[in-house]
């Protein structure tokens, strides 16, 4: 089973241990950035990396050699991961610390590099829980998909932004499910989409046939549009859920993970 680190590392070894430390040190730190942004870095963005790297060791070479080793240890462990939920939580758990950090001023410019690219649109404080603009893109395509399955059209541009402005707005209101989905979104819906692109006619009719949409939930109270929120029921790991263990009941890709929903 591929590690699905693999995908959103873009195919990059993982210099762990490498010998040359800054030079190594650096490219854990990339490596990591682009795990959270989902994204390739420019020249200019490793300079920045760089250059906050020898500020760190000029200023306190055994906290910087301490940070670098911490940072290789969370590598380490993020390679370890297979399941989605599990690595769609760490990324939440990094990016909701590291705006809430900038947000009570601890300035960095590796951290402001990472939520410049990831575009933070709402944060819950309590759950520490960071919506993203691609992950909400991503969730409005894994909603648009499931509604195609059904044998409808999937969502109009008005529909899509409709749901997006009630999400952004209301984010804090949905549950601790919800909130979880729509914070890794772009990770399961990658998922997703793999699995769909590499079946055949067959399998795609098969999972048509096979997918029961779940049953909405009661709007929370604040604000949202009680048929508006019908088509974001569907964004929960629970829907994820169903929607992954069809994909390893069928077979055929070998790519798979069964997801066991779980409270976050």
């Amino acid at each position: 089973m591929r590690n699905l680190l693999l995908i959103f590392l873009f195919g990059c070894l993982l210099a762990v241990g490498s010998p040359a430390q800054p030079r190594a040190d650096l490219e854990n730190v990339a490596l990591l950035t682009r795990f959270l942004t989902d994204g390739p870095l420019s020249s200019q963005d490793l300079q920045i990396l760089a250059a906050e790297l020898q500020s760190d060791y000029a200023r306190d070479p055994e906290g910087a050699a301490r940070s670098a080793r911490e940072v290789q240890e969370l590598l380490k462990a993020i390679a370890g991961l297979k399941n989605p939920v599990e690595l769609g939580a760490v990324r939440q758990r990094l990016l909701g610390e590291f705006y809430l950090s900038q947000s009570q001023g601890q300035q960095s410019p590796t951290v402001g590099l990472i939520l410049s690219r990831v575009q933070p649109l709402a944060f819950d404080p309590q759950e520490r829980l960071l919506l993203t603009r691609s992950d909400l893109q991503a969730a409005l395509e894994y909603v648009s998909f499931l509604g195609q399955l059904q044998g409808g059209a999937g969502l109009s541009s008005a529909q899509a932004e409709l749901i997006a402005a009630q999400v952004v707005s209301n984010f804090s209101r949905l549950s601790p499910n919800e909130k979880a989905f729509l914070a890794s979104a772009r990770l399961m819906w990658t998922l997703v989409a793999q699995n769909w692109q590499r079946m055949s006619a067959q399998q795609q009719s098969a999972w048509r046939q096979q997918y029961t949409p779940p049953t909405p939930a009661a709007a929370p109270a604040g604000g949202i549009d009680p048929s508006v929120y019908r088509l974001m029921s569907q964004m929960s790991l629970q829907s994820h859920a169903t929607t992954m263990n069809i994909i390893e009941n069928m077979g055929g890709t070998g790519d798979y993970w069964q997801v066991v929903p779980q409270d976050y």
